[in-house]
């Protein structure tokens, strides 16, 4: 029998992670819940460890799918049907899981428009609904309104603000951000850019270096990208905006450009595309930076218009870098962008920039957390106001 520990944020997710690795005869062993300690809100600081098996040994035609245990005979279920004897450890599990559910639907069912209902109530349930129209995910949209009712309820809200000012407000404190890298100090920094193939790595780094020039720093930039076509890319790109390039093949040569950059304000890195399911690149790029003696921002470079089960599943490989923020691009791509407050919860990394736009430099902007709300809430309108140009390089 194959034994295998499933970990994802929702119950639905890990089921599905069960039913693509075994099938769908495998086992529920367990479900319980994990207390991980990440994520900007403390109601969602917790994910779904699920533990399944597969007998993978051959069945006769006689032979029942029976499991005995400790003289007990239960029924196998497949993943589709989670039933066992209410005195196991997984019957337990799973009332615990039902009962959570119930609360989730008692919940809805208490912001929903009704006669009884008070205007707060009904304005929340509204600006929930809006936000998950624009692509916020459903279990952080109910726990926001169950923590925007709390506060609601024990007098948070401040008398003169409409309930609506009152939670973007409350939403635009949850939401972190890192520093621009143009409003570095005088000490050193070091950035590389990371993440799979295609989310536009070179491009984003060249319209950061563009700003940067623009702000009168000196930048130096090293690229460990072995395909031609990207270094061939930078090139371009260091032509045009005037900054010096070095190629760095191996950890050692990395080591050797940082300290021949020693006089500049800012140093970015350019790296080749990983992709999140081979673990073999991801861990060979980490050894460039186990090298070096000064601590390096690691940017991990997303696509906006990916999937969020892949977006997940990208954060979750990439973190062997410790990344110390999540970079969007392609934002000129979607209508809706629920997406990034999604990823900034389930992995607890704060944002840092936004590309809409192959335009360099122009064609970015600084997060803060004003400018999350503005694109999940659309409080501009007109496709959020974010910039589709359709010029290219």
């Amino acid at each position: 029998m194959k034994v295998k520990r499933f970990e994802a944020p929702t119950i639905q997710e890990a089921i599905k992670q069960v039913k693509k690795t075994l099938g769908p005869d495998a086992v529920i062993l367990s479900v319980k819940e994990i207390k991980n300690n990440k994520g900007i809100l403390g109601f969602l600081n917790k994910s779904v460890e699920v533990t399944a098996a597969i007998d993978d040994t051959p069945l006769s035609s006689e032979q029942p799918r029976l499991v005995q245990e400790e003289n007990n005979i239960y029924k196998k279920e497949t993943v589709d049907t989670i039933e066992v004897s209410a005195s196991s450890e997984l019957s337990k599990n799973i009332e615990d899981l039902n009962l959570e559910i119930k609360k989730l639907k008692a919940l809805i069912q208490a912001f929903l428009p009704t006669p009884t209902q008070g205007k707060s109530d009904l304005e929340i349930f509204n600006f929930c609904r809006e936000i998950k129209g624009n692509g916020l995910a459903e279990e952080i949209a109910l726990k926001l309104i169950e923590g925007f009712r709390e506060g609601i309820l024990s007098g948070a809200i401040n008398e003169e603000m409409t309930v609506r000012e009152f939670l973007s407000e409350l939403l635009v404190s949850l939401i972190k951000v890192l520093p621009p890298l143009e409003n570095s100090d005088k000490e050193q920094k070091i950035a590389a850019f990371v993440g799979p193939t295609g989310t536009g790595k070179t491009t984003t780094l060249a319209k950061i270096a563009g700003n940067l020039i623009k702000v009168q720093k000196r930048i130096g930039v090293v690229t460990v990208d072995t395909r031609l076509p990207g270094r061939e890319q930078l090139k371009f790109y260091a032509k045009e905006l005037g900054f010096p390039v070095e190629i760095a093949m191996t950890p050692k040569e990395l080591v050797k450009a940082i300290e021949k950059f020693s006089d500049k304000d800012v140093i970015l890195i350019d790296t080749g595309g990983c992709s999140p399911y081979n673990e073999f690149q991801i861990k060979d790029l980490s050894r460039y930076f186990r090298q070096l003696s000064k601590p390096v921002l690691n940017y991990l470079v997303l696509s906006i218009t990916a999937k969020e089960d892949v977006l997940l599943k990208t954060s979750s490989q990439f973190e062997v870098l410790s990344i110390d923020g999540l970079l969007f691009t392609k934002l000129d791509e979607v209508d809706t962008f629920g997406t990034i407050f999604n990823q900034m919860v389930y992995t607890g990394k704060p944002m840092s920039y936004f590309t809409m736009g192959q335009r360099v430099p122009e064609d970015i902007e600084n997060a803060t957390p004003e400018r999350v709300i503005e694109l999940i809430i659309n409080t501009r309108g007109e496709s959020n106001d974010v910039k589709r140009n359709t010029q290219t390089l």
